[in-house]
């Protein structure tokens, strides 16, 4: 996957999950674990992959927009991909769905992680080249 792919899904993700995470608060999930509460701040990870298939007859991602020299640019700099991926428990397709990551970009979240911060780490657990297919596991931790 291209870095400037990732930078953009993971945003994605991070926006698809977290109001997934805010309406089951009372409970937690497997992939998502409250790790530690100091004060008023609590500490949550959560632990998904993310499902991208841009080939075959049904695509979770497509382009939607590219910049004029996109197509020069062996990190696809400048296109703009319209997305419903599955996010699964584990790197297997057939795991438990737990969310997905859908649309172009999300400029807010609410309920349980309002005004957090965090990080992630992404690492890609399969990738075709050939047809940009490609598996992400994701470790997301917040500070809310």
């Amino acid at each position: 996957m291209a870095k400037a792919e990732d930078v953009i899904r993971m945003l994605v993700v991070l926006i698809t999950v977290m109001p997934l995470v805010a309406q089951g608060s009372s409970r937690l999930y497997s992939w998502a674990n409250r790790l530690e509460e100091s004060g008023k701040e609590k500490v949550t990870n959560l632990q998904f992959y993310f499902h991208d298939t841009l080939s075959g007859k049904n695509p979770t991602a497509v382009k939607v927009a590219q910049a004029a020299d996109t197509e020069k640019s062996p990190t696809l700099f400048g296109a703009t991909f319209m997305v419903d991926d599955a996010l699964t428990e584990t790197a297997d397709p057939k795991s438990k769905l737990v969310g997905r990551a859908q649309g172009l970009y999300g400029s807010s979240c609410t309920g349980l992680f309002r005004m957090a911060r965090g990080y992630a780490i992404a690492q890609t657990n399969w990738f075709d080249p050939k047809t940009g297919d490609a598996v992400v596991g994701y470790n997301v931790t917040v500070y809310h």
